[in-house]
């Protein structure tokens, strides 16, 4: 059986022994950033382009519905109870980079530019 003399020089040396970690390399910091950095990066775009592809899909279907080209951001009956395009205005600019991504490469339609309310 180990004396408490014994257990208690065990116990410096395991101390000593798992205390003095050393630091991580600078090659790891940078890579564990990098981590990060790209984990970040795609946690913000999944809801952006999930949101895009959801509106301009609901869009394009309301707009082929009123037998139109392009689509809204908006809902079709909201712009037409209130003729407002401010949501519209300011979902087309946020979605910019998309839509020209979508309209290049996949051919996908332009969204609604103008609407003339009470035209007469």
């Amino acid at each position: 059986m180990p004396t408490t003399s014994e257990l208690m020089n065990c116990a410096e040396q395991y101390d000593e022994s798992h205390s003095s970690k050393p630091d991580a390399s600078p090659t790891h910091r940078i890579r564990l950033a990098l981590t990060i950095i790209v984990v970040s990066f795609t946690v913000a775009l999944v809801p952006y382009l999930s949101s895009y592809v959801v509106l301009r899909n609901r869009g394009i279907i309301e707009m082929k519905e009123c037998g139109l080209e392009g689509f809204l951001y908006d809902s079709v009956e909201h712009v037409l109870e209130t003729e407002d395009l401010s949501t519209h205005d300011l979902m087309s600019k946020l979605y910019r980079p998309l839509n020209k991504i979508d309209r290049k490469f996949f051919d996908g339609p332009s969204p609604v530019l103008c609407i003339l309310f009470e035209l007469a």
